[in-house]
Parts: C-alpha cells; structure tokens; sequence
C-alpha cells in the first residue's frame, strides 16, 4: 500500500489490513489496542456516521420547520379599511373562534389598516396579492371605489344559492370596470353581488384568500354580530 496517498493512523502492514477481505472481523477489531480501534472506525465509519447524522438532522430540522409552519399560518385573516375600525383586536379574535369553533391554539388575524398612510396602504396590497386577506370590513364609500378595479370576489362564486339567498336583501352588487390610460371605460363587466351591508361595514371576500371556508363562515359571524367594532 503507498502511505504517499494515504493517510492514516495504521501502519500499512497492520494486521487488519492483511486479510484479504474489504473489511475486518469482530475479533479482528477487537485484538486492535485503543488507540488502533479509533484510527480503524475514523478510516473506515467516520465519513459514513457524518453524512448519516448531517441527514438525520435535515430531517429533523425540515419536519421542525413544517411543524412550526402550520402552527403560525393563520387560519383567518380580517382586515379592517379606514373608518372601519377597533382597538382591541384580541377580544375580536377570540370570539371569531369560539363562534366558528376553531381550535384553541387556531391563529386568527384581525388587522386595521389606515390606507391614507402610505405604509399602510402597501402592507395592505402585499397582504391581498399574497393571499394573506380572507375578509374585509370597509366602508360603503370605500366599497364603491374598490369594487370596480376587482379588488372583492364575486359571492356568488364563493356562497351557495341558499348562502346567498339568505343574505338577498343586504348583497350589494357591483360591475367591474376597465379603462385605457386616459379613464375611459373600455369594458365592463355584468352587475354580480360583491359585498353585504350588514349595516355599520361592508363584509367582503377577496379571490385569492387562503381560508375561504372560514372565510364563509366568517360572514355570519359579522352580519350578527355587527356591534363588534367601535363606532
């Protein structure tokens, strides 16, 4: 054997190393003093044990990873717009899943968002093209505004007949509007029910939520429970 390419603490006529075989028997091993037993498992176990413990720990870290993902994804988010708002937040989510009985480690988000301030605004926009926005409360004012650029998904869509039924007389419809660069309306679409005005708010499902059953649960709990906000 040529100790130029090799490098071990073995002399290269070790007696392990005379058998013929590609690895040593127990007794061989065993006939070894201590310090030969160590230089034999780093030649030949050592490399392998790293790789198996560096994927042991991937595993590890990947299940850790997915577990503390789905604890800390929300299972609602609601978004409070303008004049729509509350000061105790917590309160509200508390009572969102005890009425839509979610597991009480369930994470539910109930954020208000000034859209007048510029920071506000873009959290706003990220939030909605993420997914991150299931329900949104809104002024009528703002609802008129909003409706038509197709910010608010068509309920009719997401509700049954007998959902949409119930909620006949509060829907508000609305067309979504397209325009060339000097606002002139180039298209427009056909009148569909996009909101329901449960009196102080507007309650509205967005096209890309992540949440949409409890999303459609959620709008019964605001159309009974609309003094859940501050004035």
């Amino acid at each position: 054997m040529n100790t130029k390419f090799k490098k071990t603490a073995l002399e290269d006529d070790a007696e392990i190393y005379q058998h013929g075989t590609k690895s040593a028997t127990k007794d061989d091993i065993k006939k070894l003093p201590p310090k030969k037993r160590i230089a034999y498992f780093c030649d030949y176990y050592l490399t392998k044990c790293l790789v198996v413990l560096a994927l042991i720990i991937c595993i590890i870290l990947i299940i850790c990873a997915s577990i503390n993902g789905k604890q800390h994804t929300p299972v609602l988010s609601v978004a409070l717009i303008n004049e729509v708002y509350l000061s105790d937040t917590d309160a509200l989510c508390d009572e969102i899943k005890e009425s839509l009985e979610l597991d009480e480690d369930a994470i539910v988000n109930v954020t208000y968002y000034n859209l007048n301030e510029y920071q506000n605004n873009m959290s706003y926009l990220a939030h909605l093209s993420a997914g991150s926005v299931d329900v949104i409360l809104c002024s009528e004012e703002f609802f008129t505004d909003s409706a038509p650029q197709g910010m608010f998904a068509d309920l009719s869509t997401l509700l049954s007949k007998e959902e949409l039924s119930a909620y006949s007389s509060q829907l508000k419809e609305a067309s979504i509007v397209d325009t060339d660069t000097d606002g002139k309306i180039i298209s427009k679409s056909e009148p569909a029910p996009m909101g329901i005005d449960a009196g102080n708010y507007i309650i509205c499902l967005t096209e890309k939520g992540d949440n949409p059953e409890n999303a459609k649960k959620a709008v019964s709990f605001f159309t009974t429970h609309t003094d859940c906000l501050n004035p």
